[in-house]
């Protein structure tokens, strides 16, 4: 099986404008003091009972703003200030991004080998490659570190995730990020055939069927007890990478749900810098 992920955010050297990674890297790497502090006045309260009540009083607004504080802390405002074509683009890009989240089933390829033997296909249901996948999950909220004002659409597997901004692509792998401009992004569509062995999506489109265990003919190996017919599903699929390491490629049960996504992240516009304030 050949790794497919690339670079994670730990590894891609920042391409977008200004310093926002360095920013968010800071602000993410920042600790909290809310629960050190409520926790040893929790003790504290429990132990001088019934005196800790009036502790346990001036404790609470204590504990609250210093949890305010630390979200402050660790959080990077940026306001946007996006007008004309670039708002245009970005939104045309937020409507075809739930598009693609609307698709029932949504994956992303980890890894893929090929199957060199005819024994090897046979067992697979006369594949010609195996892949590995995990789902994703795709939402519209901002990044845990980024306060904006503008709706962020997230695409997000596992620990890794690709937060679309007016002018970036924003990478983020567990408490670290990194970026890619617009303009160096890759990005192509196409569909692939796929035999599944899971739960069948709604929205998918079977094109045939196979055999779990299959013969030289594609009719049931015999041999094999429980064997059982697979749906030969047409998936969608795109890549997005770059020069500096980015790949991720996607799979998802609605074909074509990701087409206008690619066309607006193919051509985009004259991008604006940020505007406005920005602060850790």
């Amino acid at each position: 099986m050949a790794d497919l992920t690339g670079a994670d955010a730990t590894q891609l050297l920042p391409t977008g404008p200004g310093d926002l990674i360095d920013q968010l890297n800071s602000a993410a790497g920042k600790g909290r003091t809310a629960p050190w502090i409520g926790g040893l006045l929790g003790v504290l309260v429990l132990a001088t009972l019934p005196f800790g009540l009036l502790i346990l009083i001036l404790a609470v607004p204590l504990v609250w703003w210093l949890a305010l504080h630390d979200q402050a802390k660790r959080s990077v405002v940026v306001f946007y200030d996006v007008t004309d074509q670039p708002a245009a683009w970005f939104g045309a890009l937020n409507e075809a991004l739930m598009e693609y989240a609307a698709s029932q089933g949504k994956w992303r390829v980890n890894a893929q080998g090929g199957l060199a033997t005819v024994h090897q296909r046979k067992i697979n249901g006369n594949a010609t490659g195996l892949l590995d996948r995990t789902p994703v999950t795709v939402s519209f909220d901002h990044p845990k570190h980024l306060v904006t004002n503008v709706a962020v659409p997230t695409i997000a597997s596992g620990a890794d995730a690709l937060h679309f901004l007016p002018d970036r692509l924003l990478v983020r792998t567990g408490k670290h990020y990194s970026d890619v401009s617009y303009g160096m992004l890759w990005v192509q569509s196409s569909t692939r055939r796929f035999i599944e062995s899971d739960a069948v999506p709604a929205d998918g489109i079977r094109v045939d069927t196979t055999w779990r265990f299959a013969n030289v003919k594609g009719g049931p190996d015999r041999r094999f007890k429980n064997n059982r017919m697979l749906p030969v599903m047409q998936y969608g699929n795109v890549r997005l990478a770059s020069n500096s390491g980015l790949n991720w490629e996607l799979q998802f049960s609605r074909a074509n749900s990701f087409d206008r996504a690619t066309s607006a992240l193919q051509h985009p516009p004259n991008l604006p810098q940020i505007s406005g304030d920005m602060r850790p």
